[in-house]
């Protein structure tokens, strides 16, 4: 027994110790720090020009209020397979470092997914940041099939989705390899920030608020502390994918709301989110705002409780940036 707590013990000074030279490696290489480096676009040939505008101009605004995040590769996916896979090659070298791990991208991991949003013409989009294992880490940004809709000033064909992956890239820069943050926050604070650079935060709020009280009736009992619980967030995409979504974004902006209406979009942003990466998660959050996580979590159940219209006068400040 006493060998074993003895291993124990030396296995968690060697992690620690690991941990600690992978942030230094990352302070070293500027991964939290604004670069000079601008944005590459690669786009698939199927794809027109609109396309890329649309994405850019979602990056762009992104950039001017967090900062030029990089080196980043945004990788913008059509519906033509062959092409995909040109893009999906160049991602996943983009990415990795020898030629197994650069095959095993493109044969079984993200190589497979790009393909298939352009087989199913899908809508999705992510942001990647394994490439901060490279000696000069990188980020990539995918997003397929960004139609052009210019009654909506692009917001549902890419504009918003552009500045929702790229507030990812930001948050990240921020995360040491042996931290995260709740999942609750990433989707929920993305949204919310994308929705408000784009001029609908408002709006976004008012339906945010009716889909969670909705999701409450229906599915009483979940809450945003259930998405920090592997094994019941897995259950919960697995029975109510709907009910796990809800919670990440809508839910989740309401809860960080409240933060920022305690703080500010600017303070949130730019010096908690930054904090996380030299405090932890736990101790960045109650620096910033005062209590634990937990007890957060039990404030916001109480503003879920509240009335309809009691819960709208306390979300009812409008932030702006400074």
């Amino acid at each position: 027994m006493q060998l074993k707590s003895i291993t124990t013990i030396f296995m968690s000074v060697l992690l620690l110790i690991a941990a600690c030279d992978d942030t230094d490696r990352l302070i070293e290489a500027g991964w939290n720090k604004p670069t000079n480096i601008s944005p590459i676009y690669v786009m698939t040939s199927d794809l027109n020009e609109e396309s890329l505008q649309v994405v850019q101009a979602g990056i762009t605004k992104a950039q001017d209020y967090l900062g030029n995040y990089g080196p980043l590769k945004v990788f913008i996916i059509g519906s033509d397979i062959e092409a995909a896979n040109v893009v999906a090659k160049e991602f996943c070298e983009w990415t990795y470092e020898g030629q197994e791990r650069i095959d095993e991208c493109l044969y079984e991991d993200q190589g497979i997914d790009i393909r298939e949003w352009a087989k199913y013409k899908s809508g999705s989009a992510t942001a990647e940041t394994d490439g901060r294992q490279l000696s000069i880490p990188t980020r990539a940004v995918t997003i397929a099939n960004p139609p052009y809709d210019p009654d909506d000033d692009g917001l549902i064909g890419g504009y918003k989705v552009a500045m929702h992956e790229y507030i990812h890239i930001y948050q990240h820069a921020h995360l040491t390899d042996d931290d995260e943050i709740p999942g609750w926050i990433e989707e929920g604070s993305a949204e919310l920030l994308a929705m408000f650079l784009a001029g609908k935060y408002e709006e976004y709020l008012n339906d945010s608020v009716k889909l969670a009280r909705e999701l409450r009736e229906n599915h009483p009992g979940l809450t945003i502390e259930d998405l920090e619980d592997d094994k019941t967030a897995e259950e919960l995409q697995k029975d109510c994918q709907q009910c796990y979504w809800r919670l990440q974004y809508e839910t989740g902006s309401l809860a960080t709301v409240l933060l920022i209406n305690q703080t500010s979009m600017d303070y949130f942003f730019k010096e908690y989110i930054p904090s996380i990466f030299y405090l932890g998660k736990e101790k960045a959050f109650e620096n910033a705002f005062g209590y634990t996580i937990d007890e957060f979590y039990i404030t916001f159940e109480e503003f879920l409780n509240l009335p309809e219209s009691e819960q709208f006068e306390i979300l009812k400040p409008n932030p702006s940036l400074d």
